[in-house]
């Protein structure tokens, strides 16, 4: 694996990827899949996010420094531009695609040196090429892009400092919300994350619970009165749906990203990460820790990283 990223990015063939409108977890560990792809390719990556589920104005460069050349003509190529319309079918939204994506395939079948996402999907997210990796592939890759701008660095370094932390916690990370749709088995209970924390050989002072439901932080509070919780949560959150924060109006989901990339900063500093591993924000969190500090307590397993 190359360390300059920039090199490979010269290459003429251009691998061309979709951020996509699932959640920020999803999208993020399939962008560190596509990019490990492009390399070992020798592709150049360009990145569609301008219109994706985090998007503020620009996408990605909304809250990260940019790592690849944004596609210019983005509103012409995106493969999947039948998304941005509303979720209601309708006739003309019918027409609108088929136009869209006739258009897209002429233009495809001009532009031969162009590998677009939807020729690459069933690829990348494929269990022999994954495992063709290694995790330290991944791991360099994600700690490679993950580079906040001035603004998003700013936020988060507030927000972390006027949380008063202690050196020495560790990180419960609980999702609800749409999650109980993907995930056959009934939720842990949250017992078994103190459970799993306190017999650990890796000690700690108090427990920062990332959560999308604030009741479930209550409920921690409620059973160990003893123990010192911290959170970022606001106390009117039950549970994260994506669909719904896909709708929310831009300022409010920028400053949603802006927390939830603050938890996440937190998280990677932890001595002890605690979690699901079917949540795809346990696989971002992990690709930036050791693997003796991240424990999951479900029994979903899974050969994604």
């Amino acid at each position: 694996m190359k360390k300059s990223y920039s090199k490979e990015n010269r290459a003429h063939r251009k691998l061309y990827w979709d951020f996509g409108l699932a959640g920020f977890g999803s999208g993020f560990n399939l962008l560190v899949l596509a990019i490990c792809y492009a390399e070992k390719s020798k592709l150049k990556f360009v990145l569609f996010s301008k219109y994706s589920s985090i998007s503020y104005q620009n996408g990605f460069t909304d809250y990260f420094l940019p790592f690849a050349e944004p596609e210019k003509n983005e509103t012409i190529l995106f493969p999947y531009i039948s998304f941005r319309f509303p979720q209601k079918k309708s006739k003309i939204k019918k027409v609108l695609i088929s136009i869209i994506r006739h258009a897209h395939f002429l233009l495809k079948e001009k532009r031969r040196n162009v590998i677009h996402f939807e020729d690459m999907a069933s690829r990348i997210w494929n269990p022999n090429f994954i495992s063709s990796n290694s995790f330290e592939d991944y791991q360099e890759i994600a700690k490679r892009i993950w580079r906040f701008n001035s603004e998003t660095r700013n936020y988060c370094e507030s927000k972390i400092e006027a949380l008063s932390l202690p050196n020495s916690y560790a990180c419960i990370h609980v999702r609800r919300g749409d999650k109980s749709t993907e995930v056959q088995e009934p939720f842990p209970d949250i017992s078994k994350y103190i459970e799993y924390a306190q017999t650990n050989e890796i000690e700690v002072e108090s427990y920062f619970i990332m959560i999308d439901d604030y009741s479930v932080f209550e409920e921690f509070k409620e059973k160990f009165p003893a123990l010192s919780f911290y959170t970022l949560a606001e106390k009117n959150m039950r549970g994260h749906w994506q669909k719904t924060f896909n709708s929310t109006d831009k300022n409010k989901k920028r400053v949603d990203m802006l927390n939830l990339l603050t938890e996440i900063e937190i998280a990677k500093k932890s001595k002890l990460f605690i979690g699901t591993e079917s949540s795809n924000l346990y696989r971002l969190i992990a690709l930036f820790k050791e693997a003796n500090t991240c424990i999951s307590v479900d029994t979903w397993k899974v050969s994604f990283f």
